[in-house]
């Protein structure tokens, strides 16, 4: 049996598609995003170019209070998937 990557997700995910901004404090860098996905436990943002993101970064969403320190998990191409380290303030 295949498992799916979403039956292996702690948390399911709900389509999210707004503008966000990946901050690294080590960097002193602000890099605009697309929040595609978001759970309780990650997202999957979009990005310009995934090397350009660092592996620990802090998460806002345009427009709201939301913020999250990440970790990088996956990359591809186009995206990264990450998981929260602690529970996002909204």
């Amino acid at each position: 049996m295949v498992q799916t990557a979403s039956n292996r997700r702690r948390a399911s995910r709900a389509e999210y598609h707004t503008a966000g901004t990946i901050k690294s404090v080590l960097r002193n860098t602000e890099l605009p995003c697309v929040v595609d996905d978001l759970s309780e436990t990650g997202a999957k943002l979009l990005v310009e170019n995934v090397n350009h993101i660092p592996d620990t970064f802090q998460l806002g969403i345009t427009g709201s209070t939301f913020a999250a320190e990440c970790i990088v998990v996956w990359r591809s191409r186009v995206a990264v998937g990450v998981i929260f380290e602690t529970a996002p303030v909204y």
